[in-house]
């Protein structure tokens, strides 16, 4: 979601995936775009501070930004979040610069077990 919400993506900001359902909940992103007051763990903080440098401009990275995430994350964890900001924030940004953006503003559900029922 902070991808989304730092790119500017209506398709990902309303589109929910089956597979997340008991996991997550709506209440989970309240905080998200305001990371220094929010409730979310220091290791979630520096993950959301990364990402979303990581989507504005990489080069905003800083040693000491990586050096946050090490205290919480392995290597291999940030090298998975960065192909995931990698991904998530490209095909975002093409809804974005394409105008992909839901009929509604309605909450749509994606069952990638029934991808013909989204």
């Amino acid at each position: 979601m902070k991808i989304a919400r730092t790119v500017g993506c209506r398709l990902c900001q309303n589109t929910r995936f089956k597979v997340a359902q008991g996991h997550t909940a709506e209440d989970d992103y309240l905080d998200i775009d305001d990371i220094a007051t929010s409730e979310y763990t220091d290791a979630e903080k520096a993950a959301l501070r990364y990402v979303e440098a990581f989507c504005i401009n990489a080069q905003m990275i800083s040693d000491a930004m990586i050096e946050d995430l090490k205290q919480y994350y392995g290597p291999a964890e940030i090298i998975e979040l960065s192909i995931l900001a990698a991904a998530m924030g490209g095909f975002a940004s093409i809804n974005v610069a394409l105008n992909v953006a839901p009929d509604t503003e309605q909450l749509a559900v994606f069952d990638f077990a029934d991808p013909s029922n989204a």
